[in-house]
């Protein structure tokens, strides 16, 4: 039970180190009315393919998600809330249902606590911007976990942001974006097949670090549009790392809260020190 408990901690750990219309005017004579006439704009293929994509995604307040993190042969059952652009919250729940640890993205903090050794770790995400060529915000990480499309830094895509893409086509369904403007010193794109995001990538540019998510499974659940399986592989240098979530069960829009533990009885410490002592 104790085994299985670090490793299901261990990977939570490893979770959180991751338009216009023209108008013409037409008179008849001197004396009759102007009549203006409204010529509707056409639009192209590839504006009808990104306001399909936004109607197909739909709207949110909130997520109950269920599911399984994998990482190698290591494994745990978790339950995620999230509250739109506030707060993230994911316990991780290896057997029976019992929490052992618990992660919660909240104020723009990050707490962690470990439940097996009663230690937490309390940072706020500006102490990941040396780790990162931007500073991540909770309507980014939603984004990602959920596989919807975004501009880092910005809340919810609409239909009007489609000037803020470059988009190319590659056969019959197949397509990219990318945003015009890209965050300093990183550069990344989304990959989809019809209305479905398959692919993000992100890579930055001043080192070699690169990051893909792989989406898969796609559901319609209440007008919304959602991928059940989610793969993340980081790379650098030296190193390469991949787990993946899927997610069983989403409830939407229903009354949750997300709160970080009381560090009463727990020993406040740092992330490599908690993955120490998880390792021992």
């Amino acid at each position: 039970m104790k085994r299985i408990a670090i490793i299901a901690t261990i990977l939570l750990l490893l979770l959180a180190n991751g338009c216009k219309s023209t108008r013409s005017t037409k008179k008849t004579s001197s004396t009759s009315k102007t009549t203006v006439v409204t010529k509707p704009k056409t639009k192209d293929a590839k504006e009808v393919l990104f306001e399909n994509m936004i109607d197909a995604y739909g709207s949110w307040e909130t997520a109950v998600v269920k599911g399984s993190v994998s990482l190698g042969s290591l494994s745990s059952s978790f339950e995620m809330r999230m509250i739109k652009d506030e707060a993230i919250q994911i316990s991780l729940r290896p057997i029976f249902g019992i929490e052992v640890g618990r992660l919660v993205i909240k104020d723009d903090k990050i707490y962690i606590f470990n439940k097996i050794n009663n230690q937490y770790i309390e940072n706020s995400l500006k102490d990941f911007s040396d780790k990162l060529p931007f500073e991540p915000t909770v309507s980014d990480l939603q984004n990602i976990l959920l596989g919807r499309p975004f501009i880092l830094g910005t809340n919810s895509l609409t239909a009007k942001d489609y000037k803020k893409f470059s988009i190319t086509t590659a056969g019959k369904n197949d397509w990219r974006m990318q945003p015009k403007k890209q965050a300093d010193k990183i550069e990344y794109l989304f990959a989809l097949n019809g209305e479905e995001i398959e692919c993000l990538q992100a890579s930055q540019t001043n080192i070699k670090r690169k990051v893909v998510c792989n989406y898969q499974d796609y559901q319609h659940d209440f007008e919304r549009l959602y991928p059940s399986s989610l793969q993340i592989d980081a790379q650098n240098s030296n190193k390469k790392y991949s787990f993946s979530l899927d997610y069983t069960s989403i409830s939407w829009d229903r009354s949750t809260t997300i709160q970080p533990l009381s560090t009463k009885g727990y020993s406040r410490t740092t992330l490599s020190k908690m993955f120490d002592s998880l390792l021992k």
